[in-house]
């Protein structure tokens, strides 16, 4: 969303802001949650 904006331009490294996108991106670590709802179905 904000392609053209550097991560310099918010005092922050652009390495440690390229880990944390790689982190945020990987979906399989994603924690999820399970909602038990009545009539014995959830919502995942």
């Amino acid at each position: 969303m904000c392609e053209d904006i550097s991560p310099e331009a918010f005092g922050v490294d652009a390495a440690d802001a390229g880990a944390m996108l790689e982190r945020l991106h990987n979906r399989p670590a994603w924690p999820a949650f399970t909602v038990p709802l009545e009539g014995g179905v959830a919502i995942a």
